[in-house]
């Protein structure tokens, strides 16, 4: 594993530090999208003081 590999931040990331022809802007990540989700609703006061969600928002 090289230092690359190590510092890869998506399962896409990590395949293209595999296969160079996989273009990583093609491809998008659920995981990323469906923690911040998760992590929005588990901290709600957190996530406004963040200015991640309106004030009015619950």
């Amino acid at each position: 594993m090289n230092d690359k590999d190590k510092w890869a931040v998506s399962d896409i990331e990590r395949l293209h530090a595999h296969l160079p022809e996989v273009d990583p802007r093609h491809y998008f990540d659920q995981r990323e999208h469906n923690a911040l989700q998760k992590a929005l609703t588990t901290w709600p006061v957190l996530a406004r003081l963040m200015g991640l969600r309106p004030p009015g928002e619950p």
